[in-house]
């Protein structure tokens, strides 16, 4: 057999095979600036303030939430422009994203079960 027949026979294969081993690496996880915890920790506040300022008047929310915000952002340390990088990066991926949504969920359904007084929820 020659060589030319032999890398027509097998040039479909490899290539089929490297383009399953390019997409069975996946992505390289892109950095954030801020730690998924402190990320976490944020948006919960920023969850807890939003349900607050939805009770308020609709002209006072804006305001009100932008005074929420920025306590929220000195409060935790970090500057509007790390999180809304952290937020950007996060929604090109939407299995992090989730799973971080996952986190806040859980402490939330914690949190909302201590202040009913149900400590089995931990």
């Amino acid at each position: 057999m020659s060589t030319t027949r032999l890398i027509k026979q097998l040039l479909p294969s490899l290539l089929l095979a490297g383009l399953i081993l390019l997409i069975s690496c996946g992505k390289e996880e892109v950095p954030i600036p801020l730690t998924e915890e402190k990320l976490v920790e944020v948006l919960i506040d920023m969850h807890m303030a939003e349900s607050m300022i939805e009770k308020l008047p609709v002209a006072d929310r804006d305001t009100v939430g932008n005074v929420y915000y920025r306590m929220i952002y000195r409060e935790h340390g970090v500057t509007q422009q790390d999180f809304d990088e952290s937020m950007n990066v996060l929604r090109e991926d939407p299995e992090r994203l989730d799973a971080i949504y996952v986190q806040i969920m859980e402490r939330l359904n914690v949190l909302e079960a201590s202040e009913r007084g149900d400590e089995n929820m931990e």
